[in-house]
């Protein structure tokens, strides 16, 4: 995982159990979850010139299913413009692994990490997240950051960061659950 640290730092900052551990079984033979069809939720907070958000995916079906461990993101304004962000290149070893998710009652989400650095752009007003998993479709208009955007701490730098992580599993907790 490209972003380690980023990830780590948000697993510690959002209170995530469990996070970065056992991607759960591999979920060969299961079907791939669909993301429309999945329950989404977002938590963010913002650090000294960062805002640290996840995107959260549970399985409301009965039947369990995997979604694969590469996501893909980007930004868009609150015009629905992409935003130039640099995402580090992912590491490939995440690229054939699967998380699987079961139904109800289950504690567990697959979740998916950002770290958002340096932004020395127009304030874009609120920034939604288009978000892709290979096999499980694309959730365009994903709130995560709410209206907060990164702080410029070097003005003048044109770079603006967007870390991903791979797709983990979380435990989550009963406060996070409700």
């Amino acid at each position: 995982m490209r972003a380690t640290g980023a990830a780590t730092l948000t697993c510690l900052a959002l209170g995530a159990l469990g996070c970065g551990g056992s991607s759960g079984s591999q979920g060969s033979g299961l079907r791939a979850c669909q993301l429309e069809e999945l329950r989404v939720s977002t938590r963010a907070q913002g650090a000294t010139g960062t805002v640290v958000g996840s995107i959260r995916l549970r399985n409301p079906d009965d039947d369990a299913c995997n979604v694969a461990a590469r996501a893909t993101v980007s930004l868009r304004d609150a015009r629905g413009r992409r935003l130039a962000v640099g995402i580090p290149a992912p590491q490939p070893a995440a690229s054939t692994r699967r998380v699987r998710l079961e139904g109800p009652g289950s504690d567990d989400a697959a979740v998916v990490s950002l770290v958002w650095l340096e932004w020395c752009g127009k304030t874009p007003g609120e920034t939604t997240v288009t978000l892709q998993i290979p096999g499980s479709g694309e959730l365009t208009g994903v709130r995560v950051f709410g209206g907060s955007n990164p702080s410029c701490l070097f003005e003048g730098r044109q770079n603006s960061v967007l870390n991903v992580s791979d797709v983990s599993l979380v435990t989550l907790t009963q406060q996070q659950l409700g």
